[in-house]
């Protein structure tokens, strides 16, 4: 089922949009401000340009066979360490039809069990809870943290069981920077080999584990979940799909990096205008309409200032005052730029401060036309305070539409708008697939992180091994 060739490296000749070049704007800063060496870096690829499957958004077949070759066998960010943060604290996380406790089972240990009694099936939780045993509430079964079994009510009824041997099915658990992973097959690799040298690396400059939650929407999106997160990996829509935001926003220009097997990144600059838009936008109004995204007065350029230096002013000003800690070393590119990475399958962390998002996309249960997208943004945390963590706020549908209303999220702020457009798009590529006669079309280098995960993708449902990149 292999949909690209072998990935080469990117051929010099390989076509770039006009405009400011990432690698270059940083390289100038880098004279007068400290920018992480980490973003000093490019690594293209090449897949080719062969079109995908329409199959893979639309045939039930694919995915069962996803859900058997890759989501049974991959790491899957559950949770943030501080949303369990006690010792008995857990949460059910889903996938398809697997049903997962996650639990905190000592002050820097976590565990992972089948959400299931062994009784009957009923599960032993919904949601969040925080107790020292699991209880079926169906008969009162029950279980100790550690996953062995407390509570046999009526044990003489039942001769052919042996209370030493029903212990809670257990599943793999690690964290890493904050964050905690689970995977379901006993003999995948560990985390730490999943994650690469990269990725690590990377966030090790610049650390979300130091972070907060300070705000998790979720919600359902009537679209394939691999058709929603290709939606987000890619800054070749923004010019059409959020037009207020193209003054500001060097988003054909865009840096694609494919870094290993299961990971990649996008550097989009800000404070720049869309190269599309030729010479027409001045470095004022760049900042005139920075300044108005974010609902704030827009000063003059000081002489020998530039665009950049000036947003990034702007928002180390605001958000000092929001966040009550110094960023005063913070870069422009660290304070401004859009620097997503992507760890395979869904887990999308953001690095900086300029759009601190988190995104998670799932398949919708076992509806593979219609996928759970989970939205977070982490928050800067003042040195000595344990930091607080938000309750996940679930968005219902627009009245008479099929699709949330994400400025209903009031603590998304301005990314509100922007998710909605995003999101508008989504039904109408899930319902003009279906009508579709041809496969899908994506760019050489501007989707080249669709092709990587596809890539990757394809490894995982040709015989179920990882693979390389």
């Amino acid at each position: 089922m292999t949909t690209f060739d072998t990935p080469r490296a990117a051929q010099k000749t390989q076509a770039r949009s006009s405009g400011a070049v990432p690698q270059e704007v940083l390289a100038t800063e880098a004279e007068y401000q400290v920018v992480p060496g980490v973003l000093r870096t490019e690594v293209p690829a090449d897949f080719g340009t062969k079109d995908l499957p329409r199959e893979r958004y639309l045939s039930a077949d694919y995915h069962r066979l996803e859900v058997e070759r890759m989501w049974s066998k991959v790491w899957q960010m559950a949770c943030r360490e501080e949303d369990i943060p006690n010792v008995g604290d857990a949460l059910n996380y889903e996938i398809v039809d697997e049903s997962i406790i996650v639990v905190r089972t000592g002050p820097d240990q976590f565990k992972g069990y089948v959400n299931s009694c062994l009784h009957r099936g009923t599960q032993l939780i919904r949601g969040k809870s925080s107790q020292n045993s699991f209880v079926c509430p169906f008969h009162g079964w029950s279980w100790n943290l550690d996953g062995s079994m407390k509570n046999l009510p009526c044990a003489w009824d039942f001769p052919q069981l042996d209370k030493a041997k029903l212990n809670l099915p257990e599943v793999k658990v690690d964290t890493w920077d904050g964050w905690v992973f689970i995977n379901l097959h006993p003999e995948s690799s560990s985390l730490d080999e999943y994650l690469g040298e990269i990725l690590p690396a990377h966030f090790r400059e610049m650390p979300l584990k130091t972070r907060f939650k300070a705000a998790h929407v979720q919600a359902r999106v009537p679209a394939n979940w691999k058709a929603t997160m290709e939606a987000f990996i890619e800054s070749y829509h923004v010019f059409i799909t959020h037009p207020q935001i193209v003054n500001f926003t060097g988003d054909h220009n865009t840096q694609y990096d494919v870094f290993d097997r299961h990971s990649n990144r996008m550097i989009t600059l800000i404070a720049v205008p869309s190269p599309s838009l030729g010479d027409s936008v001045d470095e004022q109004e760049v900042v005139d309409s920075f300044a108005e995204f974010l609902q704030t007065e827009a000063p003059d350029i000081p002489e020998g200032k530039t665009a950049r230096d000036v947003a990034g002013e702007i928002h180390k000003e605001t958000f000092q005052q929001i966040y009550g800690v110094d960023m005063s070393k913070m870069s422009n590119t660290e304070l401004i730029d859009a620097i997503e990475y992507a760890l395979f399958p869904n887990f999308i962390p953001w690095a900086g401060d300029g759009f601190p998002i988190v995104y998670r996309f799932r398949p919708d249960g076992d509806n593979h036309m219609s996928c759970i997208v989970d939205v977070m943004l982490m928050g800067m945390c003042p040195e000595g305070i344990d930091p607080p963590t938000a309750e996940i706020h679930w968005l219902d549908p627009a009245p008479g539409s099929d699709s949330p209303d994400w400025t209903q999220a009031p603590e998304l702020g301005a990314l509100g708008p922007i998710l909605n457009q995003d999101m508008g798009n989504l039904s109408r590529v899930q319902r003009g697939l279906r009508a579709s006669k041809k496969d899908v079309t994506f760019s050489a280098y501007q989707e080249s992180r669709i092709r990587h995960f596809a890539h990757i993708l394809d490894r995982y449902l040709a015989d179920g091994s990882e693979g390389e990149a």
